[in-house]
């Protein structure tokens, strides 16, 4: 059997016609169909964040409680106001500065109180000066960390 097409008669192996489909891309071509062009405000940019596995199940009992979509009950809260968040005041030059100081310190203090336990244990420190380092470790410890709380 022939069948006759506006290009010409197709033919299969077993002598039978066959519709040929359109000619699609060449092998190593690609075809590129554009996907349709959304119009208006519709939501196309995604918004997530982490929740504790606690924080996560509240969530999603306040949203059943509320019969909304985890999505929709989100937007409602945000986008209408319905919620009261206290924003944190920026830190000032002078506090970055001094917590840059107080990492620097620690992590030196933290390195004098290995040494210090390594030397107590090895017998190469008494237990008097061990307790007397380890005392004024914790001082020191204690100062920067009131300190922090008195910057701005």
């Amino acid at each position: 059997m022939k069948l006759s097409f506006p290009f010409g008669v197709v033919m299969c192996a077993q002598g039978r016609g066959f519709t040929p489909r359109e000619q699609g891309p060449r092998r190593g071509e690609r075809q590129l169909m554009a996907r349709p062009k959304k119009h208006g405000d519709e939501a196309s940019k995604p918004v997530s964040f982490r929740l504790a596995e606690s924080e996560r199940l509240a969530y999603l009992a306040k949203c059943e409680a509320a019969g909304l979509s985890p999505s929709d009950f989100f937007r409602q809260c945000v986008l209408t106001n319905r919620t009261q968040i206290v924003a944190r005041p920026k830190a000032s030059a002078d506090r970055n500065r001094l917590l840059f100081l107080v990492n620097k310190t620690s992590n030196n203090m933290n390195q004098l109180a290995y040494r210090a336990n390594s030397d107590h244990l090895a017998g190469k420190l008494s237990e008097d000066k061990y307790e007397a380092l380890i005392d004024n470790l914790e001082l020191i410890a204690r100062y920067l960390k009131a300190t922090i709380n008195h910057v701005d």
